[in-house]
C-alpha cells in the first residue's frame, strides 16, 4: 500500500513537471544604455536610458546595491542608502524609451566607491488582478556596476602574492593595492622544469577587481610536473595594467598535504 502511494506521488509529480515545461514561456526585454556608470569628481548625477524592446507594457523598478568582493570574485552586495534614482518605478510603453537620474549622498573619498544598479521587470497589472494557470513568465533584471571616482588622482596599481602548493594545486592572490578598480582580462601563468621547459601553462580569466579587493587563483597541477617545477611566473592583463611577478622553485610544497 505505502509502495503504491509512493509510485502515485512520483507519476502525478512526473507528470506536472512535464506539463510545466511544455508550458510556453513568455518574456519581456529591454536595453539599459550606458552599462557602466562613473560620477567623477564634482558630478554625483549621471542619467540611464532605459528602453522597452518588446511590444507589451513594462512596470520596471530600479533599486541600487553598495557593492564588494568575495576572494572567489562573487557579488556581495549590500542594501544602501547612498544610492538614489528618479524615478525607482516607472512604465514604459512599447518601444518607449525614458531617461532614470542615478546620483550619490555619499561624500567622495581618497578610495572610490563601487555600487550595483538593478532595473527589474515587474509583473504586469492584468496579472496581478487576473493570474493565468497556463504559461511561464520570465522577467528580465539588468545590473551595472556604478563607480563614484575618488576624490583624489585616481592610481592603478596591484600585486601578485602569495604563491603556493597544497593538494597538487597552485594557489596564488592577485591584490589591488590602488584606489579604483581595474578589470582582469586574462591571467597567464607558466611554471618551467630545471632545463627551460614548460611543465604547466595555464591561462585563467577574471573579472573586476575593486579597490582594496584580492582575487584568489588556483590551478591543478599534476604530482609529476610539480615535482620537475623549477620556476613559476605569473603575468596579469587587465585594461589599465599588467601585473607580473616569479617565485622561487616551489617544487618542496608538491608532497605537503593539508590536514582538516
Amino acid at each position: 500500500m505505502w509502495q503504491r502511494s509512493i509510485s502515485k506521488l512520483a507519476a502525478a509529480a512526473a507528470l506536472a513537471l512535464v506539463l510545466v515545461w511544455g508550458l510556453p514561456a513568455r518574456s519581456a526585454t529591454f536595453s539599459v544604455d550606458p552599462i557602466i556608470v562613473t560620477l567623477e569628481k564634482g558630478n554625483t548625477s549621471a542619467t540611464v536610458a532605459i528602453k522597452n524592446q518588446s511590444p507589451d507594457l513594462l512596470r520596471l523598478q530600479v533599486t541600487g546595491f553598495a557593492w564588494q568582493q568575495s576572494p572567489s570574485g562573487e557579488m556581495q552586495l549590500t542594501p544602501t542608502d547612498d544610492l538614489v534614482f528618479f524615478p525607482q518605478l516607472l512604465t514604459l510603453g512599447p518601444g518607449e524609451t525614458h531617461r532614470v537620474r542615478i546620483g550619490t549622498t555619499a561624500e567622495q573619498g581618497p578610495v572610490e566607491k563601487t555600487f550595483r544598479m538593478f532595473v527589474e521587470e515587474l509583473p504586469s497589472l492584468q496579472s496581478v488582478i487576473t493570474p493565468k494557470a497556463a504559461g511561464i513568465t520570465l522577467r528580465l533584471k539588468i545590473g551595472i556596476p556604478v563607480f563614484v571616482s575618488p576624490n583624489v588622482r585616481a592610481s592603478v596599481s596591484g600585486a601578485i602574492r602569495d604563491a603556493s602548493i597544497r593538494n597538487n594545486v597552485l594557489a596564488f592572490d592577485v591584490v589591488n593595492t590602488g584606489n579604483t578598480h581595474f578589470s582582469i582580462q586574462q591571467v597567464h601563468v607558466v611554471g618551467k622544469n630545471a632545463s627551460g621547459a614548460d611543465v604547466l601553462t595555464r591561462e585563467l580569466t577574471g573579472w573586476y577587481l575593486l579597490a582594496g579587493g584580492t582575487r584568489h587563483f588556483t590551478v591543478s597541477i599534476s604530482k609529476s610536473n610539480c615535482e620537475s617545477l623549477s620556476s613559476l611566473a605569473v603575468q596579469v592583463h587587465a585594461d589599465a595594467t599588467t601585473l607580473s611577478t616569479s617565485f622561487p622553485n616551489l617544487s618542496k610544497q608538491c608532497g605537503f598535504v593539508s590536514r582538516l
